[in-house]
């Protein structure tokens, strides 16, 4: 019974602090400035369609499939279908 009648009377200023840092922390999000955009770098040589296919048979062919079309190996055996870029 006594920590309840602490609680009573300890609650209204609880609730004032509480209020108050609120208020705070809401204040500041306001003060959090936004990012910038970055500035967009285009490349300095053509593309090279070589290279495209080089890092597509290192790192895609193998959910992606030799045609693109999402039947490549390793995403059959794990039951998910892949992006098909053939269509």
């Amino acid at each position: 019974m006594n920590n309840n009648k602490w609680f009573r009377s300890a609650r209204l200023p609880l609730l004032a602090v509480f209020a108050v840092l609120t208020a705070v922390l809401l204040s500041t999000i306001s003060l959090v400035q936004p990012t910038t955009a970055q500035e967009i770098v285009l490349p300095t040589v053509p593309p090279d369609a070589a290279a495209g296919l080089a890092i597509y048979d290192q790192r895609c062919i193998v959910c992606h499939g030799e045609l693109g079309d999402g039947q490549g190996a390793q995403a059959l055996e794990a039951g998910f279908q892949p992006t098909a870029f053939s269509n």
